[in-house]
């Protein structure tokens, strides 16, 4: 099978691209990202299906919205010529295969015409890369033998990652020698189970004894408890007794004490609040008896300090003045400013006016007509102008250019006639063109029916064969039935059977029939016929192509496409002429035009000048430049007399300022030179009086505050003269000093009072069974010994519940020594369920252990059956890429694949270069690609798996495949313009990013 014509609809970058005669080797040749992985998925998909949305692969859908998919043309040696054409559709594409009879098809009989064979097992062996390669560098030294064999035998090696997968898996469930894999633990854990089942037999006999033994302890702990809980509550209230006998011994003698004591009148806390009254009283007398001293000073400065009255009155005129001075000076200032911009003002003015040869006084000159009306009406007349020098400018440049043009062609035609060949010339020149034309034809006849010779003998060959093998199976069969017939009528004879004589004359009988009825329809014949009729055509035109003259001259016919190439250039020029003349007269039309529009404009221009009462010699100005300047005059008028107005304002305001305060300064007796002065003299004089005023309000303020002050004070003084008396009433006393001593009778009275209570209520904080126990007992009835023999007893209990306690704590740690054991039947429950999970463990180790023996028996038998064929073509391969380097190569058991080198040394695959290990790749996936479907063999597809080599392996490796491309079509894929030197150049196609594949 043979790819003839691809035709891409619409795959990747490329649409719309035909590439034809493909032939038994063609190399693709383009830069990175030209179309190569393309065309090679292309041809993936069309003959296996585009790769689903769920794949990895790269579906290759086009951007521009073009058709997806393609056709491919194919040559079959069952079918011939078919057409495959796939297109989208379902998740692989629509497929449509077209016989040379017309008949359609579809996946069905594509795979009959693949033979069956997958995408991917088409990828493993037909159709290798730089994966490859890129895995083996990948790969270490022990693994490299395997990767090699795993490509010797699929192609890729995935047979080698499914051996590594599967040993992985058996390995993770079990070892031998280990410990971690979960067979091993289960293992373990089921011998420990059956030891502890034995030891809980034993054990359960005991384990009942001790239970009983526990129970009558535990019995004989609970009544013990009971008779201590009631020692030590006796304990408790004897050593309470003990712990409050000096408290009852104290609180009778504290209530002794106090019977003996008389009752006392005296207010509470009486000392305390007498302490606070005098300590409040008697710094309030001091306060009072300064505050009068103060009060005194006061009066003596407030004299001092009283303000004049004159200053009193006008205070707020003077105030008034001051405030207007600081305006007095900007207003000053700000009418210097306005006079010396009056003045430039008027200077301004009068420049512009001069600049402007304008000869109006401001009154007219404010009248002219500027509005926006006018304005924009400058503007487009100024418009105009630029615009109508741009068009001048243009006209003569387009002009010029025409002119320039039209002169340039005339001369180009003028020369290019001379050139050209006579008519007599020309014609005898077509002639012989006619002639070479039908020469070429008959040539290219010649090739094609020398190949189609050559493909109907070949058929012929293989239909000869295919017969006479045929005629030798029945011939075979023919002679077996007469054989059979003989022995049956031999038999029939001496036995005297006429079944076996009925037998043996059909079995003679079918023999003949065989013989003589039993021939294939043949097309031998009728092939002959075509083949003698496409001889005697060959004959016929070898015949003509003796006597033919020789009419090819290159000379003659480059002359006559030089001369027709001329010719259609001078056409060319003499149209190209005729638009320049076209192009001319138009500008100068457009140049009449110009003029009129420049007359129009000069008219308006004229017209607005002397609107404005210009001189019509104002050129060098736009007239938009003309109005605003006008109006900008206008404005500064209008604004100088604004000025002006507003000096003679500020000038009246500061005459007004001046002459009141020479007024006032005299209203106050102040001398002074001038304004400044006299306002200085006021601030002065207003600065001396606001002093005094201030010191005078701060006396005045100070006498009234002293004396609210000394108001407070002398109520405060009543009221605590007022407290102490009512006090000594309280206790009845008259004087300090009683009250004190009395005082101290209270006190000693209040602190027997505080002891009892204080007693009372620590004998109430003791136990209720306390104070109930002791008021019924009675403290003649308890005594020193009584504690004694109740501590004695409780010892004597603590140490049988001490002994008791250990005999249980013993009982209990036997029982739960067993319990943490497990029972025989928990225990047993336990190793039953253990054991059948691992089971269940040995069935998934087994399953993966069984799959590795499986695999590793086919591959076995795949060694011993096909791979010594494909070891020894591929040993051929190596040899001859090696330059004879390397002879041999044999698998061996235990070390791998070895290699024989010409000094008779083996080596392991691991131990030679990378390079030889590629180069035995590529020789082991050839050979495999050669070795199968040898019958109808399949198109190899290689993708630069060549690059890593050296130039003179590179070499050995393209003449390989060159010398292959005789038994299998194979299609190279390079982007390394060095490598296709070694290719003709009739096998290779250049690809180009224009979506166009073009033949070199």
């Amino acid at each position: 099978m043979k790819l003839r014509e691809l035709h891409i609809y619409g795959y990747g970058k490329l649409e719309n691209v035909t590439i034809r005669n493909l032939k038994d080797l063609t190399v693709f040749f383009g830069e990175n990202e030209a179309g190569k992985s393309t065309i090679m998925s292309f041809i993936h998909s069309i003959l296996f299906g585009f790769p689903t949305k769920q794949q990895s692969e790269n579906r290759y859908e086009p951007k521009n919205n073009a058709k997806y998919g393609g056709k491919i043309i194919l040559d079959t040696l069952k079918h011939g010529r078919v057409s495959i054409e796939r297109v989208k559709g379902k998740a692989i594409g629509d497929v449509t295969v077209t016989f040379p009879n017309g008949s359609i098809g579809s996946e069905a009989e594509l795979k009959n015409i693949l033979q069956g064979i997958e995408k991917t097992t088409f990828q493993s062996i037909f159709s290798f890369d730089l994966d490859g390669l890129q895995g083996l560098r990948k790969l270490e030294e022990g693994e490299i033998g395997k990767y090699l064999l795993s490509a010797g035998l699929i192609g890729t090696d995935k047979l080698m990652a499914v051996e590594n997968f599967l040993q992985k898996e058996v390995d993770r469930r079990f070892k031998p020698s280990g410990k971690n894999p979960p067979l091993n633990r289960s293992i373990a854990e089921l011998k420990d189970l059956s030891k502890e089942m034995k030891k809980a037999e034993q054990h359960q006999n005991v384990y009942s004894d001790l239970q009983d033994q526990l129970k009558n302890n535990m019995n004989k702990k609970e009544q013990l408890e009971t008779k201590m809980k009631n020692v030590e509550k006796e304990l408790f209230l004897l050593n309470e007794y003990k712990r409050m006998l000096p408290i009852l011994r104290e609180l009778k003698g504290t209530e002794e004490a106090l019977s003996q004591l008389k009752m006392i009148h005296f207010p509470e806390a009486g000392i305390k609040r007498l302490e606070q009254i005098l300590q409040h009283k008697l710094p309030l007398e001091a306060q009072i008896t300064s505050l009068e001293q103060r009060k005194a000073e006061l009066e003596i400065l407030q004299t001092e300090t009283t303000p004049d009255d004159l200053f009193l009155i006008h205070k707020e005129t003077i105030i008034s003045v001051l405030d207007r001075a600081s305006v007095y000076e900007i207003q000053e200032q700000e009418r210097n400013k306005l006079k010396i911009l009056i003045q430039e003002k008027d200077s301004l003015i009068e420049q512009k006016l001069q600049d402007l040869h304008i000869q109006l006084d401001q009154d007219e000159l404010i009248k002219l007509d500027t509005s926006q009306f006018v304005l924009l009406k400058a503007e487009e007349l100024d418009q105009m102008h630029e615009q109508l020098k741009s068009e001048k400018a243009k006209l003569d440049e387009k002009l010029a250019e025409a002119k320039t043009r039209l002169e340039q062609t005339e001369g180009k035609i003028a020369e290019w006639e001379q050139r050209l060949l006579s008519e007599e010339k020309r014609q005898q020149l077509e002639q012989y063109e006619r002639k070479e034309s039908q020469i070429n034809h008959n040539d290219l006849r010649l090739e094609m029916l020398q190949e189609q010779i050559e493909k109907l003998a070949e058929k012929i060959k293989k239909q000869k064969t295919s017969e006479e093998k045929v005629q030798r199976k029945v011939h075979r069969i023919f002679l077996s039935l007469i054989v059979i017939g003989v022995v049956l009528s031999i038999g029939a004879y001496f036995k005297s059977d006429v079944s076996l004589g009925i037998a043996a004359i059909l079995f003679i009988a079918c023999s003949i029939i065989l013989k003589s009825f039993f021939k294939l329809p043949s097309q031998i014949e009728e092939w002959r016929e075509d083949l003698k009729k496409l001889s005697e055509e060959k004959a016929l035109l070898e015949n003509q192509k003796m006597y033919r003259n020789n009419v090819n001259d290159p000379l003659s016919a480059d002359l006559l496409a030089q001369d027709r190439e001329l010719r259609n250039r001078i056409h060319e020029l003499q149209i190209r002429h005729e638009e320049y003349e076209d192009q001319f007269n138009r500008i100068i039309d457009d140049f009449e035009k110009w003029e009129r529009n420049a007359v129009t404009f000069e008219e308006q221009r004229q017209e607005m000048l002397r609107l404005w009462g210009l001189p019509s010699h104002v050129k060098r100005l736009s007239l938009v430049s003309v109005c605003n300047a006008i109006r900008t005059l206008k404005q500064d008028i209008i604004e100088r007399e604004k000025l002006k107005k507003d000096w003679d304002r500020l000038n009246q305001a500061i005459t007004k300022f001046e002459d009141d305060s020479k007024n006032l300064t005299q209203v106050l007796n102040i001398s002074g030179i001038d304004t400044r002065e006299c306002l200085f003299m006021l601030k002065k004089k207003l600065n001396e009086e606001n002093e005094k005023l201030s010191k005078w309000k701060h006396v005045q303020n100070e006498l009234e505050r002293l004396q609210n002050e000394h108001k407070q004070l002398e109520a405060k003084r009543s009221y605590f003269q007022n407290e102490l008396n009512a006090l000594f009433s309280q206790a009845q006393c008259e004087n300090e000093e009683e009250f004190r001593k009395k005082a101290k009778q209270w006190e000693y009275r209040k602190q027997l009072e505080d002891k009892l209570q204080s007693l009372t209520t620590q004998y109430n904080q003791a136990s209720t069974s306390f104070i109930e126990w002791y008021e019924k007992v009675g403290e003649d009835n308890i005594n020193d010994l009584t504690l004694a023999e109740k501590e004695h007893e409780k010892e004597e209990m603590s140490r049988s519940y001490t002994q008791l306690l250990d005999e249980i704590s013993h009982l209990k740690a036997r029982i739960e020594q067993l319990e943490a054991g497990g029972t025989y039947h928990q225990l047993s429950l336990a190793y039953f369920e253990k054991k059948s999970i691992f089971q269940e463990e040995a069935k998934d180790w087994a399953k993966y252990a069984l799959a590795k023996k499986l695999l590793t028996k086919a591959v076995d038998s795949y060694k011993n059956q096909l791979l010594p064929s494909i070891m020894k073509r591929a040993e051929e391969y190596v040899s001859f890429l090696t330059d004879g380097e390397y002879l041999k190569i044999q698998w061996v058991e235990g070390k791998g694949l070895m290699l024989l080198r010409k000094d008779d040394i083996w080596f392991e695959a691991g131990e030679v270069s990378r390079g030889t290990s590629e180069t035995i790749y590529v020789g082991m996936r050839l050979a495999l690609a050669l070795h199968t479907f040898t019958e109808e063999p399949l198109p190899i597809l290689i993708d630069d798996s060549f690059v890593n080599f050296d130039s003179k392996r590179t070499k050995k490796a393209i003449e390989l495949i060159c010398e292959l491309s005789k038994q299998h079509q194979i299609i190279f894929f390079t982007c390394h313009e060095h490598i296709l030197s070694y290719f003709d150049s009739s096998s290779v196609i250049s690809m180009r990013f224009e979506n166009q594949l073009l033949r070199g």
